[in-house]
């Protein structure tokens, strides 16, 4: 099946086990919100016998017609926006889940989701004889089309804009859609009713549904009926016009949400404002940090009068004469003679988090092809979020992350995300690839149908001693049954590059040897990225390791070089060696 029919029956099924009340409540509101503005009509309003004038009983009905589907404005433009907060929007991109079929999925969604309310609605028209002598095919397609058009419109495009807040979003566009509304009633009463003219028409109206309102209206005044040949432009209503601009409206609101979300996909990817005006500072702290390598300063004897501790013009001075002397004796010479040949190379990596904490300072590493790369260190070390800088998740605030993948070289930023996440797959700490309510079986399908497949995902779940069953929900597994399905589905897709976020955590001895063999089974064809909290374990089954404490480098090199290697671990200076 393909991916977008996947992802639209996964949603759907993800709504009605969810909590299937409060999504019958959201999606038949419009029946009873059409039930209320009939019986208040019936109490109200006056039998009208003028036809073609705008008559102050239209003003009620067009705001009836209006407030039918306000439920389905805010909840999908809520929902989209809930999709890319969450990320999961994104990490769907690095399987080929295009921005198209996104989209689609979501309109295929609603069109479904507004299909019984507007299959009832008309039901109830019929049954009252709200319009006698109009054919009900006719009323359904026009309350359909129209109205679910309408929903959808305003839901794409101001779901492209807010992706940070589903709630601010959804707000946003129910006041758009509302003002729509009131300046089609506005319009009505001081344009139309108090001149006793008829202004309505499908050209000049802001909600095609009033227009189409307008039209039946008339033909119960008059006692016509409308079918399917007077419905043409050339007939006496021409209803048909309203349908056809209501859909073509609909084909415009979809081009131009994919037109912005290539714009704004990678938003996350943007450096800030405070850490661009922040490089001088990232800049001088790697000057220091070499200039001490040097031994050319100490802290005891260069502070200078004016208060500064370090004479900056003089250790770029000695910074350059020594790179002349010796070039490959400036900083962690293992990291730069062979950078060439590295399949990811970080530069001067640094992370700074809104709190003022620097999460990670000064680190260069690079990563060769066919070695399993680990990254280790204490709690709180750095770990997570130097593999979110490598694999895209966050961006640096200074320095680059590079990909060489055969002869192209490309830099993790903004404008290169969306190639780069094609080429890497990863397994993060968090659930956000997760559909909560779906089972097991359903998310490796739904993931399948997104990739050309290299491996089973079910073979890989028995490989890596999955002790559910595919039928199991995914929010009734434990942490570590969750993270051997986050493996499969990095694994399952071929890509060169493959981050697994402290993948071991919790696991039993069995699980990790049987996870260990199943990584050197794929260690040939893949530049392959643990982090783990245990130093013994990278010391173990790692070609080369980083360690890092406090955001910081403490030993990057061979595996084997590790375990004879002592650092300190915490503030307290606890010696960890490795035996």
């Amino acid at each position: 099946m393909v991916s977008y029919i996947q992802y639209t029956v996964a949603q759907l099924k993800h709504r009605f086990i969810e909590s299937p009340i409060k999504y019958y409540i959201y999606y038949l509101s419009p029946v009873v919100i059409f039930i209320i503005g009939w019986i208040l009509g019936k109490m109200t309003l006056e039998k009208e016998t003028v036809d073609t004038k705008v008559t102050f009983n239209f003003i009620p009905m067009s705001m009836i017609g209006y407030s039918l589907y306000l439920v389905f404005v805010y909840r999908m433009a809520y929902e989209i926006i809930k999709e890319k907060k969450e990320y999961r929007r994104q990490y769907m991109h690095t399987y080929g889940f295009s921005s198209f079929k996104f989209h689609l999925s979501w309109v295929i969604i609603y069109a479904i989701l507004i299909l019984p309310s507007s299959l009832i609605i008309t039901g109830l028209i019929f049954i009252l004889g709200v319009f006698p002598k109009i054919d009900i095919t006719i009323i359904f397609l026009s309350l359909y089309t129209i109205q679910y058009g309408s929903a959808l419109m305003y839901s794409l495009w101001v779901s492209s804009f807010f992706r940070r807040s589903p709630v601010i979003g959804g707000i946003v566009s129910i006041l758009v859609y509302g003002s729509s509304a009131i300046s089609t009633i506005c319009s009505q009463y001081f344009f139309s009713y108090k001149r006793g003219r008829d202004h309505v028409n499908a050209y000049n109206t802001p909600n095609l549904m009033v227009y189409v309102i307008h039209q039946m209206r008339n033909a119960v005044i008059r006692g016509e009926s409308i079918n399917w040949f007077n419905i043409i432009p050339s007939g006496n209503y021409n209803i048909l016009i309203s349908i056809a601009i209501a859909c073509a409206s609909l084909i415009i609101s979809f081009i131009v949400t994919l037109i912005i979300d290539v714009f704004f996909i990678s938003s996350h990817m943007s450096r800030k404002p405070s850490d661009s005006k922040k490089s001088s500072y990232y800049e001088r702290i790697i000057e220091y940090k070499l200039a001490s390598k040097l031994g050319q300063f100490n802290n005891n004897n260069n502070q200078e009068s004016n208060g500064r501790f370090f004479d900056w013009k003089k250790i770029k001075n000695s910074i350059k004469s020594n790179k002349e002397s010796n070039p490959f004796n400036m900083d962690q010479p293992r990291l730069i003679e062979n950078s060439s040949a590295a399949a990811i190379v970080g530069e001067n990596l640094f992370k700074e988090y809104s709190n003022g904490i620097m999460g990670i300072s000064n680190v260069s590493l690079n990563i060769y092809p066919n070695e399993i790369f680990m990254i280790t260190g204490p709690k709180n070390s750095g770990k997570s979020t130097l593999m979110k800088m490598l694999y895209g998740r966050h961006r640096s605030s200074y320095g680059k992350v590079i990909y060489n993948y055969g002869k192209d070289k490309f830099e993790m930023n903004y404008r290169k995300w969306s190639t780069i996440s094609c080429l890497n797959s990863y397994a993060p700490k968090e659930d956000y690839m997760f559909i909560e309510d779906l089972t097991v079986s359903d998310h490796i399908n739904l993931y399948e149908s997104m990739c050309s497949s290299q491996e089973n995902g079910f073979t890989l779940l028995n490989e890596l001693n999955f002790l559910g069953n595919t039928s199991d929900v995914i929010k009734n597994l434990d942490t570590v049954e969750k993270t051997k399905v986050k493996i499969v589905l990095a694994l399952m897709k071929y890509r060169k590059y493959i981050f697994l976020e402290e993948p071991t955590k919790g696991m039993s001895e069995k699980d990790k040897i049987c996870f260990w063999k199943v990584i050197r089974e794929r260690k040939s064809q893949h530049v392959i990225v643990i982090s783990t909290e245990s130093v013994e374990e990278a010391s173990q089954q790692a070609d080369r390791v980083l360690l890092l404490n406090n955001g910081m480098i403490h030993f990057i090199g061979e595996s084997e070089d590790l375990k004879h290697h002592s650092t300190n671990t915490n503030q307290n200076e606890h010696q960890l060696e490795i035996n």
